[in-house]
């Protein structure tokens, strides 16, 4: 009998042969014009994108502008298009800060200076202030329970803090890496974890996710850079953190899909090294702020 439910097993099977996919185009994209390479790569991994995600969301390529800041040219830019417009430019699109969900940097093969500019990148991402003038309906429904909770107890209040989350980046690597390894980080890569690391880098060849863990808002916990080996399942993974990382920045009417509830139970991943890190930015969430 077989160990793994049939939608385990499905699950598995589609990510398995989207991995072998993706890679022996990526092989293919590296043979061809280098002036050619770079959209190529992008449109792989974007057209894999394309057929997983909500239909609320899609992909584009280009820049990310907040009030008083845009990003660089962004390989994969994830945007809420349901609910925002996007600004097609001669050349490039331009898309709001307010409508994006992640960006995606993509890579065919790993080296210190194609990760620096995945880093450099990622930091002009989580430089950009998503604005916060109006409260979502989240915020709203927060609100109403503090305002509850404050009338059944008598006790008073003057609000809630919120900080909103910035806007999520990862990285695609679809060859090498052996030598990005927790005990081998150089300094530069060390005292720029929190303003330029992805949320979520994959290593697709080699099976491994990092990915940045932060403590809840109350924790006294440090945040950590933690490094995943997932062999064969590292694809899944992936993007069950992606599926999470734009949920979290998204307003939900129905609970959204949670991959890693069909796959309790089947399967372990292995924590091979972490690296803590200091904080540069404030935590994103909700404080109330009750009177003393």
């Amino acid at each position: 009998m077989d160990k793994f439910t049939e939608a385990q097993n499905n699950i598995f099977t589609y990510f398995r042969s989207k991995k072998e996919q993706l890679l022996i185009e990526a092989k293919a994209t590296a043979a061809q014009h280098s002036g050619l390479r770079g959209s190529h790569r992008e449109a792989i991994f974007r057209t894999f994108l394309d057929d997983f995600l909500p239909l609320r969301y899609r992909t584009g390529n280009g820049m990310v502008y907040g009030p008083y800041h845009r990003s660089k040219e962004a390989d994969i830019v994830v945007w809420d298009a349901d609910n925002n417009p996007r600004m097609e430019m001669a050349g490039h699109t331009i898309f709001f800060a307010d409508s994006v969900r992640a960006v995606i940097e993509v890579k065919t093969r790993w080296s210190t200076n194609e990760f620096k500019d995945i880093l450099m990148k990622c930091r002009t991402v989580k430089d950009i202030i998503v604005p916060t003038h109006t409260l979502n309906l989240e915020d709203e429904l927060a609100s109403m329970r503090q305002e509850l909770f404050s009338l059944r107890t008598g006790q008073e209040h003057d609000g809630t803090l919120i900080k909103k989350p910035h806007i999520g980046t990862a990285a695609v690597i679809f060859y090498g890496g052996t030598s990005l390894k927790p005990n081998r980080l150089n300094k530069y890569f060390l005292e720029n974890i929190d303003d330029c690391w992805p949320d979520i880098t994959i290593l697709i060849e080699k099976g491994v996710l990092i990915v940045k863990d932060y403590p809840e808002l109350d924790s006294d916990e440090s945040p950590e850079l933690i490094f995943i080996d997932a062999g064969e399942h590292a694809l899944l993974f992936f993007m069950d953190a992606l599926l999470k990382l734009i949920s979290h920045r998204s307003v939900q009417t129905e609970q959204s899909v949670d991959i890693s509830e069909y796959l309790y139970g089947s399967m372990t991943t292995k924590i091979i090294g972490k690296v803590p890190f200091q904080l540069t930015r404030p935590i994103s969430g909700r404080i109330p702020i009750w009177r003393k």
